[in-house]
């Protein structure tokens, strides 16, 4: 009986912590000393001082308990789960973003600008702008890269023109007094290419490639300043039958800190690696061997598994009057056999390439040349890296002339797992220098956080070295805890249906990913054929209670063996109980693929599927109401986000706010109301909102139906540019998953 009132008073206690809503919180004064924030899952945020953490022990082996953080505050001291904190801020933090427009942004075509003009030039912070151009708004093209918030824009032109043409581009803003950057990423997109851009008149290291439907990303962060700021940017378009107007958009998202916080250590090599989850560590290059890679931080020596290592930044720009050249870097390594090439100066770091990552099967060293030496990276020594090309000897690399080292051949990635106890104190910390380390906390005391990482041993750093410390996985943990306590039976086995798309990168692909928190929370991921699909004996609710539709190919099968007999069986398993979630590309179950002639081949049909699970998804271009299915967004400078229905029960345990994706693919198929039955409850989840506070339509909704008077059913719709948007720097997926897992009911 003791044991049994333990258990209900742990069920309570649980319960308290799950499933509650989420909170967004800009900070604008200091924490007093030794103090932090605590940001709660239940949106509560309070000054604290951390005292340590503490490991629960379960009674029972099979019960995952969540670890506690104690704290001191004005109410006393209290003990809180770990599954309950979503953040924890060291520093006060606070956000403002740039972005092309009408009103701040100036431009003129080159061509007007003197050839010998005198300084100051155009790109220097302090040229004088005035009689330069108040920009147009741009008519958005299907090739365009949208990059919400920021709006296309171009010169005025009397009349059409086909001839090439090169366009400067200024835009000031200031940074507040007594602020300094922490990140600051810039995001650029062109008609046809950027030539050329600057930051108070320094250069930053791009290649004058096209960006039509693509973009290029680079933190800044190092080259503001308290005060004024200006980025200046050179587009250029190519000669066209049609229009040749060159045309850009840009996004600077700056996050700042007070500016008394610790600087950034100052080395005479700095250096970032990049690891293959995604870390960032900044730092100076100690050493490098065949199964250590070494970064001092901080006065620490880490000692990294190379393995882990993707790539390392050594000089972030290239001089402005250094061109990259495509010439054989034979010809210009002087040093063969040992001898090192003589340097070059150094620049001061200031810009760090994010966005196009180099997806080339790349092994061996980048120049700051542009030239790439293919080979094994032997080590590193005093005087440089150590490089065995495939073919003849040895050679040495001075570090001032190396741009990227590779140090690994590339390789499928995977996805970190850990163990059940470990996964509820999975962590991000976020430091002050832009170094970001993701792991296991290990351990917590007023003046300082451990973290455990994969790749290293626990690392030490200081409060006064962190920005903050995120709690990422909590809406995965809430379901670890829950199945552990038996407060909720989940299934053993989801079916999923549709096609992976291999081009699509491994850690981007939806499907790995929807695997990924399945793997986490031991629920088999069943990827069913066609032919299982249709298999009544097989497909069934009782087997799957939930079916996830995570086609990356657009690729739904309508008619497998006969006359659609793939969209009859969905239908028929929703009326039997099951719960279908959409969370497909483009407009699920329109155009359908037949087996025909003994290959699949896709075929223009009505939405029947659609219209039996009382589905109503809005067509290109059709309005019903507010809603409006688009390609591409209005071209404004107006932010697009996704708000969260707080009134429904649903809608606990998911982001309130959610931002529009940086994604290539932006077309909006909003859900409506279907007013043809009444058997059905529509209720939604997202709506999609403009910062002005107009609605776009819905972009989740949950469809419930009375299949008899015990049993219900029920269909879930997902736009593809919700669950593929990040909340904090993470997948939706780990929200969307849990909750539609949460959703299901076992079929007797």
């Amino acid at each position: 009986m003791e044991c049994d009132s333990v258990k209900t008073n742990m069920r309570k206690n649980i319960l308290l912590a799950v499933f509650l809503g989420t909170c967004a919180v800009i900070f604008a004064g200091a924490p007093k000393a030794g103090q932090t924030v605590l940001l709660q899952t239940d949106t509560l945020s309070s000054p604290v001082h951390i005292i340590r953490l503490s490991a629960s022990e379960a009674r029972q082996s099979s019960i995952l308990k969540p670890p506690v953080i104690e704290i001191a505050s004005s109410g006393g001291k209290k003990s809180l789960d770990l599954t309950s904190v979503r953040s924890i801020r060291y520093t006060p933090e606070s956000q403002m973003r740039i972005v092309s427009e009408i009103n701040e942004t100036r431009l003129i075509p080159e061509r007007r600008i003197p050839i010998n003009m005198s300084k100051p030039l155009w790109f220097d912070a302090e040229y004088d702008d005035a009689n330069w151009e108040r920009p147009n708004y741009a008519h958005p093209k299907y090739q365009w890269f949208y990059i919400p918030g920021a709006a296309w824009i171009w010169a005025k032109h009397d009349t059409f023109r086909n001839t090439a043409e090169t366009l400067l581009v200024r835009r000031k803003f200031k940074i507040p007094e007594n602020k300094k950057a922490r990140s600051a990423v810039l995001t650029i997109t062109a008609d046809d290419s950027i030539q050329k851009a600057y930051i108070n008149g320094m250069a930053l290291a791009i290649k004058p490639d096209s960006l039509m439907h693509s973009y290029i990303s680079l933190d800044i962060a190092n080259l503001l300043q308290e005060g004024d700021n200006v980025i200046a940017l050179k587009a250029a378009s190519k000669p066209d039958k049609g229009l040749s107007f060159a045309g850009l958009a840009f996004r600077l998202d700056v996050y700042l800190v007070p500016s008394n916080t610790e600087d950034k250590v100052e080395t005479m090599a700095p250096a970032l690696l990049v690891l293959d989850n995604n870390d960032r560590l900044f730092g100076r290059l100690a050493s490098l061997s065949d199964r250590w890679t070494e970064i001092e931080s901080n006065g620490t020596l880490h000692k990294i598994d190379r393995d882990w290592v993707r790539l390392i930044h050594l000089n972030y720009t290239v001089p402005e009057k250094s061109e990259r050249s495509g010439k054989n870097i034979i010809k210009k390594i002087t040093g063969l056999g040992g001898e090192a090439v003589s340097s070059i100066p150094s620049p001061t770091p200031y810009a760090i390439p994010l966005y196009p990552e180099d997806l080339e099967n790349r092994m061996g060293i980048l120049l700051r040349t542009g030239e790439f030496i293919s080979g094994r990276i032997m080590g590193m020594d005093k005087r440089g890296i150590i490089v065995k090309p495939r073919y003849g000897h040895d050679f040495q690399m001075e570090l001032s002339q190396i741009e990227v080292i590779y140090p690994n051949a590339p390789s499928s990635r995977t996805f970190e797992k850990y163990p059940d106890a470990d996964k509820l104190r999975r962590c991000e910390v976020h430091l002050l220098d832009g170094s970001r380390i993701a792991g296991i906390l290990f351990d917590l005391s007023p003046d300082a956080l451990t973290v455990l990482p994969f790749y290293t041993q626990p690392i030490r750093i200081k409060s006064s070295l962190i920005s903050h410390c995120s709690f990422p996985y909590w809406a995965i943990s809430d379901l670890l805890v829950l199945q552990s306590y038996n407060i909720h039976k989940y299934p053993v086995s989801v079916a999923l249906i549709g096609d992976s798309d291999a081009r699509i990168p491994y850690d981007r692909s939806t499907y790995y990913k929807i695997q990924s928190v399945l793997s986490d929370l031991k629920i088999e991921g069943r990827l069913l054929s066609p032919e299982e699909m249709v298999d009544a004996e097989f497909f069934t609710p009782k087997a799957f209670p939930i079916v996830l539709n995570i086609d990356e190919t657009e690729t739904y099968y309508k008619t497998v063996k006969t006359a659609q007999d793939g969209f009859k069986a969905l239908a028929h398993y929703v009326k039997q109980g099951g719960c279908l979630a959409h969370l497909a590309m483009g407009y699920p179950a329109f155009y359908g693929y037949e087996s025909l002639e003994n290959r699949w081949k896709r075929t223009s049909s009505e939405p029947w599927l659609n219209k039996e699970l009382g589905m109503h998804i809005l067509k290109p271009g059709e309005r019903s109401g507010e809603a409006f299915s688009f390609e591409l967004p209005d071209n404004k400078a107006e932010d697009l986000f996704f708000e969260l229905n707080s009134q429904s029960p649903y809608s606990k345990g998911l982001p309130e706010k959610v931002e529009f994706p940086l994604n290539a693919d932006v077309r909006f198929r909003p859900i409506v109301q279907d007013n043809t039955t009444s058997d059905t409850v529509f209720t939604p989840i997202y709506l999609l909102k403009t910062s002005k506070g107009n609605s776009l339509g819905t972009a989740m909704a949950i469809i419930d139906y009375t299949v008899d008077r015990a049993k219900t059913s029920r269909s879930i719709y997902v736009s593809h540019l919700i669950f593929t948007s990040e909340h904090e720097g993470h997948s939706m997926l780990n929200y969307l998953i849990p909750k539609i897992l949460s959703l299901s009911t076992p079929v007797e």
